[in-house]
């Protein structure tokens, strides 16, 4: 009992094996907590007797030497696997204790890795074990680093001075002190307390602590908010700049439980988005000039409230004052379903553009919203009344040619609804374009109206019916993408359904079409995120592309109207569209769907580096929106042979074949075609394939002559070789250049390469049988032609 010495060692080579030995023994299976793996090593020594070990209130005989011990703990690895969660693995840990268990002195490092989680210890301290089992510490030091693999980091945490602590089995005490934590972004906040004291007593817990923080730049809300969503929200909402936020608490739980808490400026200002982009397209940015930004929390009794002011030049100003009532429970307190709300909400926020953190990336969203609001009722059935107003709404995408501008919203909240009885925006006004035809339009509006409601007792949820109005709104202002819309829509929302029925109409629309189509990657090549676990590589059959069906995917009817000026340009094409689509989409189809036919007007299509007139052009939608049935005919003018191209089939999988209205050869089709004569009139042969190659190798129907004649505003630029006429006599080669001014009206140049004279054509189809052509040149004439198909 008062002397004696000893030596001790723990050695554990495979963690792994010693626990499966373990779990062998009676009863000891179920109370270990999973697989251990790893080493780990515990050595020591002691002197001294077992009386002065255990309790330092034994009466030492004079001249007994102390208790000592002298202990090493070594983890190099060690690893719990828990049956249910992500393993525990500590690395690298040290641990030294020496002197009496009243008084040990302590030195511990180490390594905690859970999932995406890493910390890091390294800490001095001393205490132990006093008398009436209570326990005493002194923390020398303490550096703690933690950091989220997935998240920016490292956050570390660095004790200013010494802490001590005490305690029993069921209280603990703190001194009062401090700590610096410094974060990812460049700052460094520090947390000042008074001293805390925690105890637990039968069914109570009694807390008191209270202190202040101290320079938390406003950086560091935007890194945890990341750590949270992974969006940076709070970047597009503009909250970039200097500002110091300082803080208090105050809490005092005993009999009632007293909470106080606030946040604060301290200094700084922040940069808020104008949505007014710069010069060169940068979106500039103003000073909030702040006044006022606070934000407290109260408890007194069971009573909880919270407000918030706000006060800038120019990021308006915001008032809120919100109560409730908590309710014991057991030693804890809780927010009961039936707990009353009271408060009132006022705000009145100027045109910024923070609104964009409502739009997609690439879009802009601005405007000013005034709000008056009380809240009632209880926390599970809130009760809402009030106002809201908002001005000068405008959504914009530079990339998308949308601009929608001077919106006005008005509505009011009563109890769990929200009526809608204004909304309104207006599209971009033009002006008339003498140039392209194009009829001056001051932008067209939308209107809307209707109402939303929610209950949170009812299972319906959230429902909504709204009623939109489109009259001559400019949608897009693109130069390659115009479209003005009217139509009416309907939105509603019952049982978590979302409908959308209506019919739209464009009164103007333009698309032109590149020539070239983006590249895109092959479906065997996957992009995933780096944290993503990979997904199998998609085989390319219909089945697999096919869009799955959902419960959640809304029920879509809108009947789609293109009006008498829809026009289409591109890819070899030019003509006016007219006919009506129904987009069809709900949780019974596998993907949208649409039905319906569209015809071409006065159309013209590039093929073999000629212009055709497209007499007959139909598309019938009867499934898939990108695989319409085709049924195309475009037929070369001026000729007297009725040749073209007909395109059958589907867009996918298209037919293209040559025609012509008499039986000829594909030869005599393709020379037709493309010369405008017989391939058999001089052994034109070699010119027909020449050019057949040339639109075949441009691969977008121009080839070299399309591109040329495309460059130098011209629907026709051919070359013609030397040949025998009728009469004997031998043309030489020349080249023709022709333009068509209208659909009927059409000129062209011929001159020949050997001579110096050249001859000027003019057509005119007066019907479809007769033709008025007149030439002057080397020879003048004109032909009253007539044409008699015949098989």
């Amino acid at each position: 009992a008062s002397q004696g010495a000893g030596d001790f060692a723990v050695h554990v080579p495979d963690a792994g094996q010693a626990t499966r030995w373990l779990a062998r023994l009676p009863g000891v299976a179920a109370s270990l907590p999973g697989n251990l793996l790893g080493q780990a090593e515990l050595t020591g020594r002691w002197t001294g007797g077992w009386a002065q070990a255990l309790s330092t209130a034994v009466a030492k005989p004079s001249g007994t030497p102390p208790f000592q011990l002298n202990a090493q703990l070594a983890v190099p690895t060690l690893e719990l696997r828990p049956a249910a969660g992500n393993a525990i693995s500590v690395r690298k840990l040290q641990l030294d204790a020496s002197g009496s268990l009243g008084a040990l002195d302590i030195n511990l490092q180490g390594e905690l890795a859970t999932g995406t989680q890493r910390a890091s210890l390294n800490t001095h301290a001393t205490g132990g074990l006093s008398a009436a089992n209570q326990w005493q510490a002194r923390i020398a030091n303490l550096a703690l680093e933690m950091q989220d693999s997935t998240h920016p980091g490292p956050w570390t945490l660095q004790l200013d001075q010494a802490l001590a602590l005490k305690g029993t089995r069921t209280s603990v005490e703190a001194a009062a002190g401090s700590a610096s934590v410094k974060g990812p972004v460049p700052g460094s906040v520090r947390i000042a307390w008074q001293p805390v004291a925690w105890s637990h007593e039968g069914s109570r817990t009694l807390l008191r602590t209270q202190g202040t923080l101290q320079g938390l730049p406003m950086g560091w809300l935007e890194t945890l908010a990341n750590s949270v969503d992974g969006n940076g929200q709070l970047a597009q909402l503009g909250l970039k700049g200097d500002l110091l936020l300082d803080g208090d608490w105050n809490v005092q739980a005993a009999q009632t439980l007293q909470i106080s808490a606030n946040l604060y400026r301290k200094s700084g200002d922040l940069q808020l988005l104008t949505g007014n982009g710069s010069a060169n397209g940068t979106p500039s940015t103003i000073s909030a000039g702040i006044r006022t930004a606070r934000l407290g929390l109260r408890t007194d009794g069971d009573k909880l409230s919270t407000s918030l002011r706000w006060d800038s030049e120019r990021a308006g100003q915001a008032e809120a004052d919100l109560s409730t009532q908590l309710r014991p429970s057991a030693g804890n307190w809780l927010w009961p379903a039936d707990a009353p709300l009271n408060g009132t909400v006022r705000a009145s926020l100027p045109q910024v553009g923070i609104w964009s953190v409502l739009a997609p990336p690439g879009w802009r969203l601005r405007g000013t919203l005034a709000a008056n609001a009380t809240l009632s009722g209880t926390r599970l059935a809130p009760l809402w009344t009030g106002t809201l107003q908002a001005d000068d709404l405008a959504l914009r995408s530079v990339v998308e040619g949308i601009e929608l501008r001077d919106g006005r919203l008005r509505a009011s909240l009563d109890g769990q609804r929200l009526n809608i009885t204004e909304f309104s925006l207006h599209g971009a006004p033009t002006a008339a374009n003498t140039t392209t035809a194009i009829p001056s339009n001051d932008g067209g509006s939308l209107t809307a109206t209707g109402d939303v409601r929610w209950n949170n007792t009812a299972p319906a949820g959230i429902q909504m019916d709204i009623q939109a109005q489109a009259k001559a709104l400019r949608i897009s202002a693109r130069a390659d993408r115009r479209l003005t819309v009217s139509g009416n829509l309907q939105a509603t929302l019952a049982q978590g359904k979302l409908a959308l029925l209506g019919t739209l109409k464009a009164d103007q629309a333009l698309f032109i079409l590149p020539d070239e189509s983006a590249p895109t990657l092959g479906k065997d090549v996957i992009v995933r995120k780096r944290t993503s676990t990979p997904s199998p590589i998609a085989t390319a059959t219909p089945s697999a592309t096919a869009p799955a069906a959902s419960s959640n995917t809304p029920e879509v009817n809108v009947t789609l109207d293109l009006g008498d000026d829809f026009h289409l340009v591109g890819k070899g094409l030019d003509t006016r569209l007219t006919g009506k689509l129904v987009l069809r989409a709900g949780p019974t189809l596998a993907g949208p769907r649409v039905t319906g036919e569209l015809r071409t007007v006065r159309g013209s299509y590039k093929a073999y580096g000629q212009a055709l007139d497209i007499e007959d052009g139909i598309l019938r939608f009867n499934g898939a929106y990108d695989n319409p049935s085709l049924d195309v005919l475009a037929i070369r003018p001026n000729l007297s042979v009725r040749v073209g191209v007909q395109i059958n089939g589907t867009a996918l999988l298209p037919n293209i074949r040559l025609y012509s209205d008499s039986d000829l050869s594909d030869a005599e089709k393709l020379a037709w075609l493309v010369l405008g004569r017989s391939a058999a009139n001089g052994g034109a042969e070699g010119a027909v394939l020449q050019q057949a190659a040339l639109a075949l190798l441009g691969g977008n129907g121009k080839g070299l002559s399309g591109g040329l004649a495309s460059a130098l505003g011209l629907d026709e630029l051919s070359f013609s070789g030397s040949a025998n006429n009728a009469d004997g006599t031998t043309s030489a080669a020349a080249v023709t250049f022709g333009k068509r001014l209208s659909r009927n009206f059409y000129v062209a140049y011929e001159h020949s390469l050997a001579g110096t004279l050249g001859t000027l054509y003019i057509f005119y189809d007066l019907s479809k049988r007769f033709t008025l052509r007149g030439q002057t040149g080397e020879q003048s004439a004109i032909d009253l032609i007539f044409t008699l198909p015949y098989d």
